[in-house]
């Protein structure tokens, strides 16, 4: 069978919801190299997620392994358990993962997972208590603070803030809204006005935002700790005729769109992680695990603070190439 056949019968085996079966249905095909990985992301947008898988296949078929990519048509913790669970059925070597939603659950397949001799990387969110090898990612916390700072530079230290986030169960919206009420806490001028859970939904996040905005007029800022919200405020910005262009946005992440809304100077300042490295590091932390069979310290990536004015430096985190596996 070739491998459009296989990857044919595994999409309908999936579809009739079967995880275990489509993974065991792929296994001739992915036993070819040494060492088999599963990467598990929450989806497979062109941006964000597809730049990392890419750069973990890149650094993963350097060392010799092969990768599964699986994603989600919605970020459910369920689904997450059914692929890590699928995943160690498999017999898999290495599992990288985020954070998705800090449950029992996943906690639990990640414990199942290591007990099983196969290293788990958790990518972009950490999940604290889980017993995953290594984290990868943004040093969260610091982040924040640097939000802080770029947001009371452009309300020149005079501003009530929205702050939005997907929802406040992840590790890494924790810890990056830590670091900004930090900050705003050293400015006098400055503070949080309401925290907006919008769960990566960006009609509801939308929605949200026009009432919040209506009901409170003073509100002069908005720190999006997250890239659903900084797509969502750069559509409403871009299309409301300059309503609200006097409302200050700080963004986290982002794609080509995001960099167009910097351009024009929609969003005030966007802090960026460096896919590149965090999907390269993340494959050679779990390559470390899996031949050492060991924990390791956090692994943090850079991040970097993206104006209108070097927005074109944002091309280097743009769309990825990857074949996804969604269910």
């Amino acid at each position: 069978m070739d491998k459009r056949k296989i990857l044919a019968c595994a999409v309908v085996t999936v579809l009739a919801g079967g995880f275990l079966e489509a993974f065991q249905i792929q296994e001739a095909y992915y036993s070819e190299r040494e060492k088999r990985i599963t990467f598990i992301a929450p989806n497979g947008d062109p941006g964000y997620w597809t730049r990392i898988a890419e750069e973990i296949v890149k650094a993963a078929e350097t060392d010799g392994m092969d990768v599964k990519c699986v994603s989600f048509r919605e970020p459910e913790p369920v689904k997450q358990v059914e692929a890590v669970e699928s995943a160690i059925w498999s017999g898999v070597d290495g599992i990288i993962t985020a954070g998705i939603k800090d449950t029992p659950d996943v906690k639990r397949v990640i414990a199942q997972a290591e007990e099983a001799g196969i290293p788990v990387v958790l990518v972009d969110t950490d999940m604290e208590g889980s017993r995953r090898s290594c984290y990868v990612g943004a040093d969260n916390y610091a982040a924040g603070k640097q939000a802080g700072r770029d947001m009371t530079a452009a309300c020149k230290a005079s501003g009530n803030i929205l702050v939005i986030v997907s929802n406040m169960d992840n590790c890494n919206q924790i810890q990056r809204v830590k670091g900004f009420q930090e900050i705003m806490e050293e400015n006098a001028g400055m503070e949080i006005a309401d925290i907006l859970e919008g769960n990566s939904n960006e009609i509801y996040i939308r929605d949200e935002v026009v009432r919040i905005l209506e009901e409170h007029p003073e509100i002069n800022g908005i720190f999006c700790a997250e890239g659903y919200g900084t797509l969502c405020m750069g559509r409403l910005k871009s299309e409301a005729a300059k309503k609200y262009d006097t409302v200050k946005l700080v963004g986290f992440d982002g794609d080509i769109y995001v960099q167009e809304f910097l351009k024009n100077g929609l969003i005030d300042v966007n802090i960026q992680q460096d896919t590149e490295g965090l999907g390269r590091q993340a494959a050679q932390m779990l390559k470390q695990a899996m031949d050492e069979q060991r924990k390791y310290e956090d692994c943090y990536v850079e991040i970097v603070c993206l104006q209108p004015e070097n927005y074109e430096e944002m091309s280097r985190y743009g769309d990825g190439e990857a074949i996804w596996h969604i269910y």
